[in-house]
Formats: structure tokens, sequence, C-alpha cells
């Protein structure tokens, strides 16, 4: 398990998005669930970086 590290920007964003779209409320609290069980799962649909940011 991953440990999430949530920055404050990110609280007060995800309570503004969750107000915005409620219907979409589970799908938002699974996905970050499943982020930090494992990252790299492939329903997350995650990809290395290419360009200037390749290998980070």
């Amino acid at each position: 398990m991953y440990n999430l590290l949530w920055t404050e920007h990110f609280s007060k964003k995800s309570k503004i998005f969750i107000q915005k779209h409620p219907e979409i409320k589970e799908k938002f609290r699974h996905v970050i669930l499943l982020l930090g069980k494992d990252p790299f799962d492939n329903s997350l649909r995650t990809h290395k970086l290419k360009g200037k940011l390749s290998g980070l």
C-alpha cells in the first residue's frame, strides 16, 4: 500500500469537485483508494511520461 500525501490545495479542489458532481462521488472515492493501493493498476490508465518529463 502506498502513502498518498494530500495537499491543502487538493483537499479544497476535491471537495469543490464532489459538490459539483455528486453523482460520481463513489467513483472518485474508488479511484483514490485504488491509487493508494496500486498506482500502476491498468484501470487507472497511467503511463510513462515523455519529452522533458521523461524518467520522472
